[in-house]
């Protein structure tokens, strides 16, 4: 089934301009099954790090990018350590890392990615996009009481949204 509308052209005829039934449907219907692609498989975990390395070391984006991937990075080397047996955890992932990023880089990338997704997870991802001042360099180099101020900072930042987040809904509630 077509559908058909008609133009007129400059002469005053009829000028019929033919729609597949497809065109005419709901566009984010016919889009479907490439949003649903979005959420299929992505690979092996062993995958998924290639894909987030490549990423990370092509140096492309700006910093809130790749503190993005790092903060992915830090999230997939978390899983590995959570997936394992409790004495090898931290060594088994770092081997992984190692074993995909060699030398300095690989151990300068382990730094950053476990720091930006401790910092990012407590604080939100969204925190992240926002982000102007922390760069992956900055949470290579900072000091070790540097950064556990940072996490205690966001831990409090946190704590006080959700209380305030909390107040507001009690207080509207009473209304």
């Amino acid at each position: 089934m077509a559908t058909e509308i008609i133009f007129f052209n400059d002469q005053g005829e009829p000028a019929p301009l033919k729609f597949s039934e497809e065109i005419t449907t709901n566009p984010f219907r016919r889009a479907m099954n490439s949003y649903l692609s979005d959420l299929q498989y992505m690979g092996t975990l062993a995958e998924r790090l290639d894909s987030i390395y490549e990423k990370v070391l092509s140096g492309e984006g700006d910093q809130v990018d790749l503190l993005q991937q790092y903060y992915y990075l830090g999230a997939r080397l978390v899983e590995i350590e959570g997936s394992l047996e409790e004495t090898t955890q931290s060594e088994v992932a770092q081997d992984e890392l190692q074993n995909r990023i060699e030398g300095r880089k690989g151990k300068e990338s382990w730094r950053i990615a476990l720091r930006a997704y401790q910092l990012y997870h407590v604080r939100g991802f969204s925190n992240l996009l926002e982000n102007k001042y922390i760069t992956a360099n900055v949470l290579y180099r900072m000091n070790k009481e540097d950064f556990q101020e940072l996490i205690d900072e966001a831990r409090r930042i946190s704590a006080e949204e959700v209380l305030r987040s909390s107040e507001e809904t009690f207080t509207g509630a009473q209304k």
